[in-house]
């Protein structure tokens, strides 16, 4: 975590626990927990705006976020694919995905979190769109 100068993670599994919390080297990460299940049918939009208010506090402060789930595969993803919908109104869902996976290849959000990303694209980013011009979320690295 220290080498990769990690100073904010998410957490969205309701089983893994916070790691990092009490890290032995001295890092201070600060953590927000989404107990999201990866089920098609949880509220992933409820989690949204939550995940999208931290992370942009984060990078504001030039800070750097992980994300993570479980496996890596479905709820980090969308939640992650939602950050970049909130940075960038010009993407659509297909594309947030496509950037995360380009990062991590085996991304694949279940089909009730695509289709949440869907309606979150298609106008409920609410205040957190476009968050990049006041420093916020960032596109991917």
């Amino acid at each position: 975590m220290s080498q990769l100068r990690i100073t904010h993670v998410v957490n969205a599994s309701p089983v893994v626990p916070c790691f990092f919390r009490d890290a032995p080297d001295g890092l201070e990460i600060e953590y927000l927990s989404v107990a999201l299940f990866d089920d098609p049918e949880a509220d992933l939009l409820g989690a949204l705006p939550g995940v999208v208010d931290f992370v942009a506090r984060a990078r504001r402060r030039e800070g750097r976020v992980l994300i993570h789930c479980y496996a890596g595969q479905s709820r980090s993803v969308a939640l992650a694919a939602g950050c970049l919908l909130a940075a960038n109104s010009a993407l659509s869902a297909d594309e947030a995905i496509e950037a995360v996976r380009r990062a991590r290849p085996v991304a694949h959000p279940n089909l009730g979190f695509r289709r949440q990303l869907e309606m979150f694209a298609g106008g409920s980013r609410g205040a957190a769109g476009d968050a990049d011009e006041e420093g916020g979320v960032p596109g991917p690295a």
